[in-house]
């Protein structure tokens, strides 16, 4: 009968030293009583490890698992608080704005009307202006299509904005509409 030995280096997966060996049977025959004894106890320590690293591969599969899930609800939660969040700077928006309606209302009953508006007009500018809104009123100045757009090229002076058509905004320095210019040819 011949046997063979097999060294499981220190670099294995189950962490077994060099010095531990397992005998097998090449011939599937036995092997002499101390040898199969060593060989059976090295099956067996191989058996409870691979156990061992079977049970941490699930621990660990069902933490990730849980980690992505928590991931996700974190994700759908944090949509919501945006959502909310938006909500509620439309709602704080509102809540400055209705002043203008009721300067509006007043105007109305006024026998001023025209001074009524242009007050009106004044503090609504001034709430875009806390919001961070600029207006973009170019007239006399180049043409820039990053900030306008030419509606009509009429008689002029070449390159330069004849008349302002629609004025354009700004929020926070980014142009949210440009403003619409009939540009000189």
């Amino acid at each position: 009968m011949t046997k063979s030995k097999k060294n499981i280096d220190n670099n294995d997966e189950l962490g077994y030293s060099a010095d531990e060996e397992i005998v097998l049977s090449a011939e599937g025959g036995s092997a002499s009583g101390g040898e199969e004894s060593t060989a059976l106890d090295s099956l067996k320590r191989l058996r409870e490890k691979l156990k061992k690293c079977v049970s941490e591969k699930q621990q660990y599969l069902d933490g990730w698992q849980r980690t992505k899930a928590d991931f996700i609800n974190y994700k759908k939660d944090e949509g919501e608080r945006k959502g909310e969040l938006v909500k509620f700077a439309k709602e704080d928006f509102i809540q400055r704005a209705l002043p203008v309606l009721d300067s509006f209302n007043m105007a109305r009953k006024s026998d001023s009307w025209n001074d009524g508006i242009e007050q009106i007009f004044k503090q609504f500018l001034s709430i875009l202006k806390k919001e961070g809104v600029e207006e973009i009123n170019p007239k006399g100045e180049d043409f820039n299509p990053n900030l306008h757009e030419a509606v009509e090229v009429v008689d002029g002076p070449e390159g330069k904005i004849v008349e302002v058509i629609q004025s354009g905004y700004s929020l926070n320095g980014k142009i949210i509409r440009p403003a619409r210019v009939k540009v000189g040819k």
